[in-house]
């Protein structure tokens, strides 16, 4: 499945009950050269709280916090294999429980818990210079950094960066995800161009350790970040690697954010067998 970019493979364990995750099937599953390839693995099994219960795996094979793409991904693969009438899908993940509803076109849109740990507005090193920067736990740790903010190869008399596309997010964005800042955990990694009334994204996601063509819970921080430094109104409009739209919308009620939702597409690529045993 891939939702705006962000790819996965996703296992129904209700087709595959007997299925023994080993040790190394993710990573063989998420390989590009040598398996099906997936920025991650999704996992839906039995819930007794809700609709089905999602577990995420990042392509290195550890445990993953919330993927919201990969959540949105997961509701439309069961919107569709059971037949929903209703579009609201309620899924069960790390204890707690979200809400999807699927919207037309394969437009996917999740409820999001209140964001945690937000830091805004604090200097970080990043490719050898001083940046401002910010963090916010979105359900998966990011911290953003605005490229009006960098300037090109460090060196102010090459001014800074113009556009989103001159950035090299694998090498600075592998150099913060590491950061003395953000250990043990590590972070995701977003820089960001503000145009107008939109937004454009690219991210780094640690457990893929690459850049990838999207990132959920990154671009919901992006949002939330650019509301308060560059007075962004919702809902607003953001655009990932792949050129996709995504639309972040909430509510700020006392200094609070509330009914905070993300919304993009989504679709199964295809489906098909993979011999785990050979």
């Amino acid at each position: 499945m891939t939702a705006a970019g962000n790819d996965f493979v996703l296992i129904d364990m209700l087709k595959n009950p007997s299925l023994d995750f080993a040790s190394n099937l993710i990573k063989n599953l998420c390989d590009r050269r040598f398996g099906i390839g997936a920025d991650g693995v999704l996992v839906i099994s039995e819930s007794e709280r809700s609709d089905y219960l999602l577990q995420y795996f990042n392509s290195d094979g550890s445990s993953g916090s919330l993927c919201a793409n990969g959540s949105r991904a997961s509701a439309l693969y069961y919107y569709e294999s059971v037949g929903k009438v209703k579009p609201d899908v309620h899924f069960e993940f790390n204890g707690d429980i979200y809400l999807a509803q699927i919207l037309e076109e394969n437009s996917i849109k999740l409820k999001l818990k209140k964001p945690h740990h937000s830091k805004l507005n604090f200097k970080i090193m990043c490719g050898g210079q001083l940046v401002n920067a910010s963090f916010i736990n979105t359900g998966s740790p990011q911290v953003l950094i605005n490229i009006k903010d960098m300037f090109v190869n460090e060196n102010p008399n090459k001014g800074k960066y113009t556009s989103l596309d001159e950035v090299p997010v694998y090498e600075l964005g592998r150099e913060l995800r590491y950061a003395k800042e953000f250990r043990p955990e590590g972070t995701n990694v977003n820089f960001i161009e503000t145009l107008g009334d939109s937004i454009k994204i690219r991210s780094y996601e640690r457990g893929v350790e690459e850049e990838t063509f999207a990132c959920g819970t990154g671009i919901v921080a992006a949002a939330l970040v650019s509301a308060v430094n560059d007075n962004f109104q919702p809902p607003i409009k953001l655009y990932s690697k792949a050129g996709n739209e995504f639309k972040v919308d909430f509510v700020i009620d006392n200094q609070s954010i509330k009914e905070l939702f993300l919304q993009g597409t989504a679709k199964n690529v295809y489906t098909g067998v993979y011999p785990i045993n050979l």
